[in-house]
């Protein structure tokens, strides 16, 4: 959290629409994997709970950051969930179009 900018509507535009893009992967992955008949609870479980995980953590460090108002480095466990769900998505198509 950047305390010489303040809050502005732009910027909390901004966080929405990330959070909301978050939230679309998570349902594009489910209709991925129900598209293409994959057993797919597992993945979608650890991809969720990681971003629960991930925003839990952004929140307490927020709150720290405004208690104490001092800036926090942050773990962006949301992208290394994404990169891992496409890396996932790419080795399986790999296979897949191996087999063929």
């Amino acid at each position: 959290m950047d305390f010489k900018k303040g809050l502005s509507s732009q910027r909390a535009l901004r966080g929405i629409l990330t959070k909301g893009s978050i939230l679309a992967l998570v349902f594009a992955l489910a209709l991925m994997a129900k598209g293409l008949k994959l057993d797919s609870d597992l993945y979608l479980s650890l991809f969720t709970s990681i971003l629960i995980l991930s925003e839990t953590y952004s929140i307490f460090g927020n709150v720290y950051s405004i208690k104490t108002k001092k800036e926090v480095e942050e773990f962006d466990a949301v992208a290394m969930a994404i990169k891992s769900a496409r890396l996932a998505i790419a080795r399986f198509f790999i296979l897949k179009r191996d087999e063929l």
